[in-house]
């Protein structure tokens, strides 16, 4: 499982929206809007963690039951926005699991953010895991190279895929590096992570919901 930032864990403790010092950070776990600050300007850098919602963990009767896959997760820092200008956020929803009586788990939904008609970063929801006995895929994060806006900065920090039961070592779904995956005590997939693969004739865990970190120094 990868590890989490020393930033991102201070940015998800936050219950609510914190500035320190000439740090700003909002986290947004619903659907929103963001307006860049009247004291911004156009060489203010936001930086964006995106993730999408993960995959449901599957119950097939008759194969290895499957582990959902972690929604996308990635970083970039653009400039060059006005001040007061909005954007919108999509928060991604996790997949539901599969029930014990022979279901797949569902796909995860993207998180999207929108700014002047233009989706500038997008992390794709996990893929849930399959009643055929596949796990769930990793969702992609991506951004386009021409929104308008001067990209800094971009990282994919690359979700992972759900396990299976033939891997009885990580029976999890998929992680990315800002949530968890389900696991067992905890089937559930946390910011993103996949649900973890139904057992013991119990359901599978549900995918863990999308979010969305925004930071910037004035």
């Amino acid at each position: 499982m990868k590890s989490i930032s020393l930033v991102l864990i201070a940015a998800l403790c936050s219950a609510s929206a914190a500035d320190a010092g000439s740090l700003h950070t909002r986290v947004y776990r619903g659907n929103t809007t963001f307006t860049v600050p009247n004291l911004a300007s156009t060489a203010t850098e936001f930086e964006f963690t995106v993730v999408g919602g993960g995959g449901g963990g599957g119950c097939p009767s008759s194969s290895f039951p499957s582990g959902g896959g972690a929604g996308a997760a990635g970083m970039v820092v653009f400039k060059g926005f006005n001040p007061a200008d909005v954007i919108t956020i999509t928060i991604g929803t996790g997949g539901a699991g599969g029930n014990s009586s022979n279901a797949s788990g569902q796909p995860g939904t993207g998180t999207y953010l929108v700014w002047n008609g233009l989706t500038i970063a997008e992390a794709d929801g996990g893929g849930g895991g399959s009643v055929a006995g596949s796990p769930g895929a990793g969702g992609a994060f991506s951004t386009p190279l021409y929104t308008g806006l001067t990209r800094n900065a971009y990282l994919d920090y690359v979700a992972e895929n759900g396990t299976d039961i033939a891997y009885p070592i990580s029976l999890a779904g998929g992680g990315n590096s800002v949530g968890h995956a389900g696991s067992s005590g905890s089937p559930n997939g946390v910011n993103g992570g996949g649900g973890l693969l139904c057992s013991s004739g119990g359901d599978g865990g549900h995918g863990g919901l999308g979010l969305v970190i925004v930071r910037w120094y004035s």
